[in-house]
């Protein structure tokens, strides 16, 4: 009977010691909260992110793990950034030109001419970041930075073949930038949240869109658009930062599998996936017959003249509050050259 006795005890014993010990593992375990305005198809979150949170699950066996909250169910495509700073959520995927004058040396980058490719731009902006783009994400640590491929004017009736062709078109513009240079090519630009380019298109409400091909492919718009007039002038910038509050949070080993996880060479490769996001969209608007319109090497030289203004107007501006603005943009021009020769 003692003997009995003897052995349930000590499988209790063992049965609660399991138990705590599961307790432990389980209080070790963390789970951040990643949000985005980007749809859960978008490839920064079904491939760059998703990859990225397996890697840090298996790196942490388990105690590391990722939720993705995508099309803006944490809040609106504006206030993204603010989302991570507050700690609202503890990562955050969003665009610098949806919260105009903000991030205004962020978006030097997206001035006309300057951006040749995701890879190279996600290259320049990681350069950049220590001594001057850091201090425009206050709160944050920045995990990635990259821009798009270089945008285009998608039209829903028009052919635009010539620039003149651009005059009194309402174009949908992603940033202030894009919008100075759609304006100086005689366009005019109206502000339309992305989830909302489609039924503006279709309802009339806008002309067109300035997008890069995966963000036709992104927000559907086979059917809302017939040509893509090909300029190639400007591209956005986008960022993935973390709430440094959460950061500070997290045990020292999982903050390290963080840092080696992120920083230049993993955006680097989100600026990869990308340029073939890039190659993929374009077949989908091939599928969906978006006409090809090709900007000449005439009208492109046109077209560094009509928008040189922007660039000056932009740097004297930021310089005239104090801003190295200038210093910056010659950085990222030395920065572009260095890195399109690698």
């Amino acid at each position: 009977m003692n003997t009995a006795r003897t052995v349930i005890g000590r499988r209790t014993a063992c049965a609660l010691l399991c138990w705590s010990a599961g307790i432990a593992v389980a209080a070790d375990a963390v789970t951040l909260k990643v949000s985005s305005f980007l749809p859960p198809a978008y490839f920064v979150l079904s491939k760059s992110v998703t990859e990225w949170g397996k890697q840090l699950e298996q790196k942490s066996e388990g105690r590391l793990k990722l939720e993705i909250f995508a099309a803006s169910q944490m809040g609106p495509a504006p206030r993204q950034f603010d989302l991570a700073r507050t700690g609202v959520a503890d990562i955050a995927v969003f665009a610098h030109g949806l919260t105009p004058g903000r991030f205004p040396l962020t978006e030097i980058m997206q001035l006309p001419f300057l951006t040749p490719g995701a890879v190279v731009s996600s290259d320049v902006m990681m350069d950049l970041l220590p001594e001057h783009l850091a201090k425009e994400h206050p709160g944050t640590r920045v995990l990635w930075m990259w821009t798009s491929q270089p945008t285009h004017v998608f039209t829903r009736e028009k052919a635009v073949r010539r620039l003149d062709d651009l005059r009194g078109l309402r174009i949908r513009h992603p940033s202030v930038v894009t919008g100075e240079i759609l304006a100086a090519l005689g366009a005019t630009p109206v502000n339309v949240q992305p989830a909302d380019i489609a039924e503006a298109l279709n309802k009339g409400t806008i002309d067109g869109t300035n997008f890069s091909y995966d963000g036709v492919a992104t927000f559907r718009l086979g059917s809302s658009v017939k040509y893509v007039f090909e300029g190639g002038m400007s591209a956005q910038t986008f960022a993935m930062v973390m709430s440094e509050a959460a950061y500070q949070r997290l045990p020292a080993d999982l903050r390290k599998l963080v840092d080696d996880t992120t920083g230049k060479a993993s955006s680097r490769t989100v600026g990869l996936d990308f340029e073939r996001a890039e190659i993929e969209s374009k077949k989908y608007a091939a599928a969906s017959n978006i006409q090809v319109l090709a900007l000449s090497a005439e009208e492109r030289e046109r077209a560094r003249q009509l928008t040189a203004p922007v660039t000056e107007r932009y740097l004297a501006g930021l310089e005239a509050k104090g801003q190295p603005a200038r210093q910056v943009y010659q950085r990222a021009q030395e920065l572009v050259v260095k890195y399109s020769r690698n």
